[in-house]
């Protein structure tokens, strides 16, 4: 068995993750359906974890993020992120209340929160209606 002193093997999970990003990278136009399965014949072949980079250094790394294990992470994290949150607010008011102050001041940080949430969420409507920034973006009615 032969193999240079710096090669880590790769693990079931890191030849899946490839899989999924060539599969994005096919989906995102990038890739033919012949390259894609290729690569993936060699995803699931490879040793190490060198052989599995080969197979992506032409793909942006950005491109992580759009499959669909990624997406499902970060929601998770978004999750996790908010129920902390609600957590220390909760607790912001419980104590507000238990110390029978005159001004409800928990009011400020949750108001503050609120518009931050609602703020994100204007942004990613925009995004999603293709608004944003860059040379595509018009201002003002568009001239034909």
């Amino acid at each position: 068995m032969e193999h240079e002193p710096g090669q880590v093997r790769a693990s079931d999970k890191e030849r899946e993750e490839t899989v999924a990003f060539l599969r994005a990278a096919l989906a995102e136009g990038m890739l033919t359906l012949e390259e894609c399965d290729e690569r993936q014949a060699a995803a699931y072949a490879a040793k190490y974890r060198d052989e599995l980079d080969v197979l992506l250094t032409d793909l942006p790394r950005q491109l992580r993020w759009r499959t669909p294990e990624a997406r499902a992470e970060f929601r998770r994290w978004g999750r996790r992120k908010a129920f902390v949150g609600l957590a220390v607010l909760g607790t912001l008011v419980a104590f507000a209340a238990l110390t029978g102050g005159h001004f409800f001041w928990p009011i400020l940080p949750i108001t503050f929160v609120a518009l931050l949430v609602l703020r994100r969420k204007a942004f990613r409507r925009m995004a999603g209606r293709g608004h944003g920034c860059g040379p595509h973006r018009t201002f003002g009615p568009a001239s034909a």
